[in-house]
């Protein structure tokens, strides 16, 4: 990818190139210094990688979930005509799509897109009796983190319904989500992944509903990204008869 890409900076640095590779080939720091070609590339890949694959994966999760899910899919659909009605999905009143936020919550918590994250210790730790000594790659992982009962009770049930506020102190606790990182390394994609999502949830339901194909074998694939395989689903077009808001409009 570095040797196919390396002409497109080279015509950037012409000014031959717009798009993310030509605002990097552009850029200067305080000292009015360039990127050198291979580090604005290593940018780019980290941004196809980051950016496409990880929502990519998401989407897939969500899709999946919302076949094998049936009841969530009517929760959430008779919400969306509600607040959105036939109007394309908006920021402004999106607050309102409370389920939709549940659901995905519970995507996040049971289908992180990255398995795992690396880390180097940058000094000398203990660590319940063990040393990890300055230098020493570490592993944590979102999905085991989500999966620790203690933060989550039933961790591998799929229950968007644990987000709801009207459980009290029994609701879930979004300080131990890790799916998009944490701190100062958060995602900086993060708002506008959960963006396309709502997106995507908020299209497809409106049109149609889901069901798994129960004849297709699916397995669960954990790197380079973590997301079902050979996950079949039917989108069945609704009705008129199962629309909500005609429903609705038949009852009054």
């Amino acid at each position: 990818l570095i040797k196919r890409l390396m002409p497109y900076v080279k015509k950037a640095r012409d000014g031959g190139s717009a798009g993310v590779i030509g605002l990097l080939a552009d850029y200067r720091d305080e000292n009015g210094k360039q990127l050198p070609d291979e580090e604005i590339l290593h940018h780019a890949l980290l941004l196809y990688w980051a950016g496409y694959d990880t929502t990519a994966s998401a989407g897939s999760w969500v899709l999946h979930l919302l076949a094998h899910h049936s009841s969530w899919q009517d929760r959430m659909r008779e919400e969306i005509f509600e607040v959105l009605g036939d109007r394309d999905y908006q920021l402004e009143g999106s607050s309102k799509l409370k389920t939709v936020s549940w659901f995905l919550r519970e995507v996040e918590r049971c289908g992180p897109s990255l398995f795992m994250f690396p880390r180097t210790a940058a000094e000398d730790i203990e660590f319940q009796g063990y040393t990890i000594p300055k230098g020493t790659r570490i592993f944590w992982s979102p999905w085991m983190s989500h999966r620790d009962p203690a933060a989550y009770p039933h961790p591998h049930t799929f229950d968007p319904g644990r987000w709801d506020p009207a459980r009290g102190a029994d609701r879930a606790q979004g300080k131990y989500m890790v799916g998009f990182g944490g701190g100062p390394r958060l995602c900086v994609g993060r708002s506008f992944a959960q963006m396309q999502l709502r997106i995507l949830i908020t299209t497809v339901l409106r049109q149609y509903h889901l069901e798994p194909d129960a004849t297709q074998p699916f397995s669960i694939q954990g790197l380079p990204v973590h997301h079902p395989v050979d996950s079949k689903i039917y989108f069945r077009q609704l009705t008129e008869y199962q629309n909500p808001k005609v429903l609705s409009e038949a009852a009054e």
